[in-house]
């Protein structure tokens, strides 16, 4: 195209890729399902109380399909594979450490299995959450994935450096099988959430855009974040698996994170999710049965 014709071209192609919506989209990376599920079951666990009855979220939360296999997500989670894998036993000093070894196994196979699940009960929620970087961010989600992130990938290195390397404390075998059954609970229930709840994203919002109601299926008929109570089981699973108490004690502050933002998302829902307030009246228990 030349001439004139050829101009006005050029200025609608720039337009396109100056639009803030697009911009937005070269720059954010989101995190891929089976990292979200997964690696943290807590951004996992974003938009863990977007809940409501299951009839209505079949019919009203028709997502766009969006790729969840893009280059940019499988180079985060082999980013985050490599940190994992390369932390825990760089810090250790060897990769002879049959409980590092354990854990990484069961946790990706549990992860892998929960994903299938969804995917399989649930698919449109993996694509919207592997494009929830395109979303505004709450203040407080920010200050919490920012928190979230650096200490669930310190966990293995804390571990490491105390079970292994400097044996700072020591935990007996048998809290690996105790350490497996936390971690195969909480997957257990965070894949059932998201199994029946197709607004389960990975951030705090309002998804206007796919007719957002309140769920009330499955185990949000028992607590109204079965996800953050699911990944509150995971964290410090990790730590007794891997045999630190060190690593417990990052685990249950990554627990702290999650209870923090279990309150501040039941405040924002309360004014902005038309039936949420109602559903919290009934469903009176944030993460424990009868205590919370």
């Amino acid at each position: 195209m030349t001439g004139r014709g050829g101009k006005l071209h050029r200025e609608a192609k720039m337009n396109i890729y100056c639009r803030p919506a697009f911009a937005a989209r070269l720059k954010a990376v989101p995190f891929q399902n089976a990292v979200t599920l997964n690696f943290g079951a807590a951004i996992s666990a974003g938009g863990d109380a977007m809940t409501g009855n299951a009839s209505v979220a079949k019919t009203g939360a028709e997502t766009p399909k969006a790729k969840i296999w893009t280059s940019a997500n499988i180079l985060l989670m082999t980013m985050i594979l490599g940190v994992w894998l390369g932390g825990t036993f760089a810090a250790a000093g060897t990769v002879r450490w049959i409980r590092g070894w354990i854990c990484i196994a069961a946790t990706l196979l549990m992860y892998a299995v929960g994903t299938l699940a969804v995917r399989l009960k649930n698919p449109a929620l993996l694509a919207a959450r592997a494009n929830w970087g395109k979303w505004e961010i709450k203040p407080f989600d920010r200050v919490f994935i920012t928190l979230m992130f650096p200490l669930y990938i310190a966990q293995p290195v804390v571990a490491g450096l105390d079970a292994v390397r400097f044996r700072w404390s020591s935990m007996p075998l048998a809290t690996v099988y105790v350490g497996l059954v936390l971690l195969a609970a909480g997957m257990l229930l965070v894949s059932w959430a998201m199994a029946v709840n197709p607004f389960a994203e990975a951030i705090v919002r309002i998804q206007a855009e796919r007719h957002h109601t309140t769920i009330t299926a499955g185990p949000y008929h028992i607590v109204r974040h079965p996800i953050y109570a699911g990944a509150i089981l995971m964290f410090p699973a990790a730590g007794l698996i891997l045999g630190s108490m060190w690593a417990v004690v990052v685990g249950l502050a990554l627990d702290v994170l999650l209870v923090w933002r279990t309150t501040m998302e039941d405040r924002f829902l309360v004014s902005e999710l038309p039936g949420y307030a109602e559903y919290e009246a009934v469903t009176r228990y944030r993460l424990v049965p009868g205590i919370w």
